[in-house]
């Protein structure tokens, strides 16, 4: 969502707009966040730190948290970088109260920028209480396939979880390494190393199907041969699986 249809939407609910006290902000456990690298984070920061807030945060009175009397609706990332500049205050655009979690999502989804392995993580707890894949579906405005897709990244390691959050690893290839095996050690390896190489997707899925019929036996690091018994999934040989192992 751009930033004239938020404002938009803000105006046609006649909310106020006002500083609000950081520590009287309520933010829900459940929610969807906009998601930035490290080094986004860093240059957002700076631009808050040098120009000020250019968008409020948006917030409800009310609180399931007693000491709280405001509720997070969306602006994480502004709330936290405000926390970190120790600011006491921060500008808050105050709306009728709304489902966090659907809002955010709402939001979030179309401004392009949802952590998938925080999505992922949603997606599970919905399932866990009772919702379909085509219900979330639905809610989310995405396939039902995609939707069961996204959900399986709950189970990648938490190494390969990072690499998706920072962008040096799509969901596309953490999904195919997953289908090579069960073995999450193995899937940090595989990741590390299609990482060090820049792989593709498709080079990835080439390089399973030719591992699968035997017909590319070459550990993926060095180049050496590989024996019967090695490199069945991770396309390392004993000595570099080692290396990288320690």
């Amino acid at each position: 969502m751009n930033k004239e249809k938020e404002e938009e939407e803000v105006e046609e609910e006649e909310v106020k707009i006002k500083e609000i006290e950081i520590d009287k902000i309520y933010i829900p456990e459940l929610r969807c966040n906009s998601h930035f690298t490290d080094e986004e984070k860093e240059e957002f920061k700076e631009s808050i730190r040098s120009s000020g807030l250019l968008q409020p945060i948006i917030v409800y009175r009310g609180s399931s948290d007693l000491r709280k009397s405001y509720t997070l609706l969306d602006g994480r990332n502004r709330l936290e970088i405000y926390k970190e500049l120790n600011y006491k205050k921060i500008p808050a655009f105050i709306v009728k109260q709304k489902d966090p979690l659907y809002y955010s999502l709402h939001v979030n989804l179309h401004r392009g920028r949802v952590d998938p392995i925080e999505l992922a993580e949603i997606i599970d707890k919905m399932m866990e209480e009772g919702k379909s894949s085509k219900e979330i579906a639905q809610i989310l405005r995405i396939s039902d396939s995609r939707v069961r897709m996204l959900r399986k990244l709950v189970k990648l390691p938490t190494k390969v979880k990072e690499a998706v959050r920072q962008r040096t690893l799509s969901v596309e290839h953490a999904l195919e390494i997953q289908s090579m095996t069960d073995d999450t050690r193995e899937q940090e390896i595989i990741a590390k190393e299609v990482i060090k190489r820049g792989m593709s997707v498709s080079e990835l899925r080439k390089k399973k199907e030719g591992l699968l019929a035997k017909t590319e036996r070459k550990c993926m690091s060095c180049g050496i041969a590989l024996k019967e018994d090695e490199g069945k999934w991770f396309w390392l040989c004993s000595i570099c699986y080692g290396k990288i192992k320690s």
